[in-house]
Parts: C-alpha cells; structure tokens; sequence
C-alpha cells in the first residue's frame, strides 16, 4: 500500500496497479472501491508522487506505524 504511486492510479477508469510479492500479483491492476474513492480522490490532489506520502516523500513504514499506534490509543483499540 505505502509504495502505490499515482502514476499507478487511474480515477477515470477507478483502478489502482500495484503489488510486490508474487509475480501473479506484480502489476495487478484493481478496481478502486466506490467507498474509498473519495480518500483516494483527496489522496492524488496532494504533494509527492506517492499516493501515501509525508512531507512530500513517500510514506515509510516506520511512520506509518507510528500513525497507526497513535490512531489505535486515540480510538482505545
């Protein structure tokens, strides 16, 4: 997920290309859920080349987990 690029992202045809772990699954292109289009959406507005970026670059796991484990003891999950 952290290394999908909007090159990658087609809102017109609601598809997204990615994958990494297998070959099967390299490239594979995949429909875009009309639930998260609009994250999606705002996500291919903002700065950087990466779909989840921060500051601009892309988003490394570490901050990632960081996000998350604040997000996880704001909600009291």
């Amino acid at each position: 997920m952290l290394g999908l690029e909007k090159a990658d992202t087609d809102i017109e045809a609601g598809t997204l290309k990615g994958g990494i772990k297998t070959t099967a699954g390299k490239n594979r292109v995949v429909p875009i859920h009309s639930q998260i289009l609009p994250f999606i959406t705002k996500r291919m507005a903002g700065p950087g080349e990466y779909l989840f970026s921060y500051e601009g670059r892309k988003l490394a796991q570490t901050k990632y987990y960081n996000f998350w484990d604040k997000i996880m003891g704001q909600t009291g999950m």
